[in-house]
């Protein structure tokens, strides 16, 4: 393609873009495919049908990736949901039991939508308000404390808005006897708000396990498979630079899911002594695991049967004969 155009050469129009054109989905928009397509000519700078002809087949193939990208994260969101609504109906546990194995107290109080539907960013947001938030209720404690005529109304104006608020609709409601007084707020901020503020860190403090585990239920070991198809030269590559230029990275990738399905499943509680500075299994045949299988026993009895499941799936997806795979 020229860097520039003869005098006597004029650009054709950009055509890409009419509701009815062949590459776009009914619901896709025309106006994002036309600009895609301007963008596209102004780079390229197209003199000739043949030209002009590549680069609208550039813009299809851009618009088409960006189709399969979208279609991708609709179906990994899709996946998450279903598991989501799945753990509403189930006597099992939800998403945040299994993140955090060993805060069940903790973990009851927990939403799994709510660490999903947010982000870090979010979370960050979400935490600096608190804090402003809480900051305004201790102004309204201290005020509450002075014990003047004045503290009451002192401590409304110290609140934010929404604890303000949510007081004058407890207030209205009378359903746990709260009353207009000072003693009463003081006695509210106390116990519900406080406990509110708690809950509300929590959350926030656990959004992240959450959020993985939930992302990792959803994997699709079809899709795991297929990644690992299209990357498999540069793992081979990166294998043989480890010092594997003999051996395929698809035998050490069956060795290691093998180990990993061979991993018990153990129910109840499991009894460690110290050892240095951190701690071993009791059991000697659980202690004499590979690191890789004592990890996988941390995790938990549910999780270990929900991580096996997704490994011996993409086993399977990658072709290891069922044969091969130790006994479910």
């Amino acid at each position: 393609m020229s860097d520039s155009l003869p005098a006597a050469t004029t650009l054709a129009p950009a055509r890409p873009g009419p509701p009815g054109h062949p590459s776009l989905l009914p619901w896709e928009d025309p106006a994002a495919f036309a600009r895609l397509h301007e963008e596209l000519v102004a780079e390229h700078r197209p003199a000739g049908p043949t030209q002009w002809h590549l680069v609208e087949q550039l813009g299809i193939l851009l618009w088409r990736k960006r189709r399969v990208l979208a279609a991708e994260r609709a179906l990994h969101l899709a996946v998450l949901h279903q598991q989501l609504d799945a753990d509403a109906d189930s006597d099992e546990g939800t998403v945040a039991d299994r993140a955090l194995v060993c805060e069940a107290e903790t973990s009851r109080l927990l939403s799994g939508s709510k660490a999903v539907g947010s982000t870090v960013q979010a979370d960050s947001r979400e935490l600096q308000e608190i804090s402003r938030d809480e900051a305004m209720t201790r102004q309204a404690w201290n005020a509450l404390g002075q014990g003047t005529k004045s503290a009451y109304q002192a401590a409304l104006n110290a609140l934010d808005p929404s604890t303000r608020q949510w007081w004058a609709d407890s207030v209205e409601a009378g359903s746990d006897g709260w009353q207009p007084t000072a003693v009463s707020l003081r006695h509210f901020l106390e116990t519900e708000v406080t406990q509110w503020y708690r809950q509300a860190r929590a959350q926030l403090a656990h959004n992240p396990a959450i959020r993985q585990q939930a992302y990792g239920e959803s994997f699709d070991p079809d899709r795991a498979a297929r990644l690992y198809a299209t990357l498999k030269p540069r793992i081979e590559e990166a294998h043989r630079e480890l010092g594997f230029p003999d051996q395929s990275f698809d035998r050490t990738l069956q060795r290691a899911i093998i180990a990993l399905l061979e991993t018990p499943v153990l129910n109840g509680s499991t009894r460690v002594t110290p050892k240095g500075i951190g701690y071993a299994f009791a059991d000697e045949r659980l202690e004499g695991l590979t690191a890789a299988q004592k990890q996988l026993l941390r995790m938990g009895p549910r999780n270990v049967r929900i991580i096996k499941d997704r490994l011996r799936r993409i086993a399977l997806a990658l072709g290891i004969p069922s044969d091969k795979l130790p006994s479910e």
